[in-house]
């Protein structure tokens, strides 16, 4: 039966060309962009949401007044360990500082082999609110003492080829000696952080004293401060709590700060603070 149906088909399709070249191209056409929109939207859609407390993950960012309003997805440096000194909304708190295509050199008795990264200078914590799994290594905050480093694996196959590259040593950007400690996962394209490379923020110290610093005199784009926040926060309320650092640390500033909590899945969404689409672009597209 299913057979004679196949057969009718063709028969129809062949009797009636004209209708079968403007019909059939069309709906593969339909089809194959269906399917390509479908992907773009699951694409964003799976930003960040693989974490395991993906929930209660969110990120400080601030609003700069002046003339006009500049919104960083940033705060200054000494914010993070005020923020942990001063309340006790957050189970855990940790900065990372971005620097994009640093130079790695590796040495091999007398030869020298140069590449770059992206990198991040990460404080131990930051994996404790973000999962990004050890393939090889020690789970025992890899990255607390100074002048070590995690790679991804397709860093590590750059790098160092096949041969193993724990306890291996490199120079980041001519300056210092760094020891690899462990190997991560590759991170997943849909991740807000896209680093190859995460180095003890202790580190920092040796190539950017205002980020390594406590400082609040300003800010620098590349400075990130997540927070692992307790159960059933009231974000609002910590907002307006927040409002007394302006005060406190910035009172003769003309340049005034309003700091803000961003949950983890409204981050890829929000232009902003440079993120990865407007969600009513992607409301078009669905």
């Amino acid at each position: 039966m299913i057979k004679n149906y196949f057969k009718i088909a063709w028969r129809s399709l062949r009797k009636h060309k004209g209708f079968t070249l403007i019909n059939v191209p069309g709906l593969s056409l339909g089809f194959g962009c269906s399917i390509l929109i479908f992907l773009f939207v699951q694409y964003h859609l799976e930003f960040d949401n693989f974490h395991k407390n993906a929930d209660r993950i969110y990120r400080f960012n601030t609003e700069e007044h002046r003339d006009i309003v500049d919104y960083e997805a940033a705060v200054p440096p000494g914010f993070a360990n005020a923020f942990k000194q001063d309340y006790d909304y957050a189970e855990i708190v940790a900065k990372s500082a971005d620097r994009d295509n640093w130079l790695i050199t590796i040495e091999y008795g007398s030869e020298k082999k140069q590449l770059k990264a992206d990198i991040a200078f990460t404080e131990a914590d930051f994996f404790k609110i973000f999962n990004y799994p050890l393939v090889n290594g020690t789970n025992d905050a890899p990255i607390l003492e100074p002048n070590t480093a995690l790679i991804t694996q397709s860093l590590a196959k750059r790098m160092f080829g096949d041969e193993n590259p724990l306890n291996q040593d490199f120079v980041l950007e001519n300056n210092r000696t760094i020891r690899i400690t462990g190997v991560l996962q590759d991170i997943p394209k849909t991740s807000l952080t896209q680093a190859q490379m995460f180095i003890s923020f202790e580190t920092l110290k040796g190539y950017d004293d205002f980020l390594a610093s406590e400082g609040w005199g300003g800010i620098n784009s590349s400075l990130h401060c997540y927070a692992l926040m307790r159960p059933n926060q009231d974000i609002g309320l910590i907002e307006e709590q927040l409002k007394s650092y302006v005060q406190k640390f910035r009172p003769n500033s003309k340049n005034v700060h309003h700091y803000k909590v961003q949950p983890l899945s409204e981050i890829h969404f929000d232009e902003r603070y440079s993120g990865g689409i407007d969600p009513k672009t992607l409301g078009f597209f669905l």
